[in-house]
């Protein structure tokens, strides 16, 4: 596995947890949010 692949690998996971956090948020506030 080369770094690049690596480091593309580790954006998606970021990307991935922020989104999830981003669903936990919206759901705790049980409506949609000011973006």
């Amino acid at each position: 596995m080369t770094a690049n692949r690596l480091e593309m690998h580790n954006i998606n996971l970021a990307f991935s947890g922020f989104r999830a956090l981003s669903n936990v948020a919206f759901s705790l506030k049980g409506g949609p949010c000011t973006r």
